[in-house]
């Protein structure tokens, strides 16, 4: 499966000791926040270690992409990948801890919660594991593939599939609770790669369907609680987000037009609407501010005045995903690169770039292998992401 397992620069720096918010699932929690809140990441990084884990393909017809995304949990980083193999992973080393044979490729980060981790594949199989070996502990077979990342809550896993259900599982046994569906599935739909946020205290699920409705569920009995049409489809645009975020009583959505939408978490109704770029990706990172990012811009915005708080344009630079730590904005930017700049033998590259949250200056960068599509992850001061071409990178402080 394998085409190279290589290690690279090994002796890093031992992890700090102490306490961080982990990273346990899709965009760090079940708010979907995209926060390293807690840390005190900032950069210079550079590469700590390096792991192909890309399928192995005698011929690349198509230019390679990988959308999964790892999480860090008690110094160990748990992925998937287009090569079907399931990892965890020491943190600080790089070296294997185990490995499972998920038989299908892997698009979405699994969700690590107790002594379990659980993904899906795009084969439609929900699997949760032994954290500590491996071991299966049970799975569950969807009608259709799962590009979502689970929500494992009050002995309850909820995931969504790509035939627009949520489902609701026993997570001793995955024995099924209940489904909600919007029964508008399509022969042929957007694959969307979203997750849905989930309240614990409400007991709610958010996600956003194919159809173009955010909708509300119950999690006690997948019981619609309301529905909000947002977009007509997901057909013809670049959407990098399509997971909700929660945030302050907040239920914030990409709407028609890269306007993020913001709606009232118990209503459903608009309390508030940031349209000024049209945008691919935001994060909500205090509860001042809300930044956006769209084609080579990233904006902040006071959420309460609307206010433009400083403006960053990346010139020739696509932006493929963020997230935010207490004081830096970290960017994954491609861009493509010619040999000796002369428009001959051009490839796609990618770029990781630190901009300041309080004036948008960009502070450090680093390049990357190859182009990057999937969301990065961080915790204990490092960042996690893999490449198109598969390259599982771990970065440190310098």
């Amino acid at each position: 499966m394998l085409a190279a397992l290589f290690l690279a620069g090994c002796a890093t720096k031992p992890l700090p000791d102490y306490a961080f918010k982990q990273w346990g699932t899709h965009l760090s929690d079940y708010d979907r926040r995209n926060l390293a809140a807690m840390t005190t990441l900032k950069g210079p990084l550079d590469n700590a270690w390096s792991k192909d884990i890309s399928a192995f393909k005698l011929i690349d017809v198509y230019e390679p992409q990988e959308f999964s995304s790892p999480a860090i949990v008690d110094n160990v980083l748990y992925t998937g990948s287009s090569g079907e193999e399931f990892y965890a992973i020491g943190l600080d080393t790089g070296s294997v801890l185990w490995s499972f044979d998920a038989d299908a490729s892997i698009e979405a980060a699994p969700t690590v919660q107790g002594d379990m981790v659980c993904f899906g594949s795009t084969a439609g199989v929900l699997r949760c594991l032994d954290k500590k070996n491996g071991n299966p502990l049970w799975h569950f077979q969807a009608k259709s593939e799962i590009l979502s990342s689970p929500v494992i809550s009050d002995g309850s896993v909820y995931f969504s599939a790509s035939d627009d259900r949520i489902y609701a599982l026993s997570a001793s046994d995955g024995s099924k609770q209940w489904v909600y569906t919007r029964g508008t599935y399509q022969t042929v739909a957007p694959r969307l790669t979203n997750s849905p946020a989930y309240d614990a205290e409400k007991k709610r699920l958010y996600h956003f369907f194919s159809d173009g409705y955010l909708v509300c569920v119950s999690a006690i009995n997948g019981k619609e609680l309301w529905a909000r049409k947002l977009r007509e489809d997901f057909d013809g645009a670049i959407v990098r987000r399509a997971t909700p975020l929660l945030f302050e009583g907040s239920v914030y959505a990409l709407k028609r037009g890269g306007v993020v939408e913001e709606l009232d978490s118990e209503t459903g109704n608009t309390k508030n609407s940031f349209n000024l770029i049209k945008a691919q990706e935001f994060v909500v990172p205090d509860s001042r501010r809300i930044v956006m990012a769209g084609e080579g811009m990233v904006v902040s915005l006071d959420r309460g005045t609307g206010v433009v708080l400083w403006k960053r344009e990346l010139k020739d630079k696509t932006i493929s995903t963020l997230f935010a730590s207490q004081a830096f904005l970290f960017v994954a930017i491609n861009h493509t690169k010619s040999f000796w700049n002369t428009g001959w033998f051009e490839k796609k590259v990618g770029a990781i770039e630190a901009i300041s949250l309080d004036d948008g200056r960009i502070v450090w960068s680093k390049e990357l292998s190859s182009s990057v599509n999937a969301a990065a992850a961080s915790a204990y001061d490092r960042v996690a992401l893999i490449t198109d071409r598969g390259a599982l990178t771990v970065l440190a402080p310098e």
